[in-house]
């Protein structure tokens, strides 16, 4: 029965880290599914959906910063719960922005690639 109980329990730790990589995964590259629609909605040029592309590595750059001192000084439990909650957020802003630099700003957010510098 012992066994039963660690079997579950590293299960649900697996589970939890997949789900994790997962929605990070999805924020990172949905850049590519969204750039046609935007294009269309924000007369973008090629330089713009660039810049579009190129946000999510902005983030990434200073993420790895930011985030390494939060998880320094702070652990990183606290750090990826943290980083999760904000990344939320800017998705949600990002979802309902209709002006391109608030699209451009939720994209570029540096605590959106807080998983990957763990991992």
């Amino acid at each position: 029965m012992q066994d039963l109980g660690v079997f579950i329990t590293i299960n649900y730790t697996l589970l939890i880290c997949v789900s994790l990589f997962a929605a990070i995964s999805i924020s990172v590259t949905s850049v590519s599914f969204i750039i046609s629609s935007a294009q269309c909605d924000f007369q973008m040029t090629s330089v713009y959906k660039g810049f579009l592309n190129g946000a999510s590595m902005i983030g990434m750059f200073f993420g790895c910063f930011i985030s390494g001192y939060m998880a320094d000084s702070k652990g990183r439990k606290y750090t990826l719960v943290v980083c999760m909650m904000i990344d939320g957020i800017f998705n949600l802003i990002s979802s309902v922005s209709q002006i391109y630099p608030v699209l451009i700003s939720a994209k570029s957010n540096p605590e959106s690639i807080i998983y990957y510098n763990y991992y």
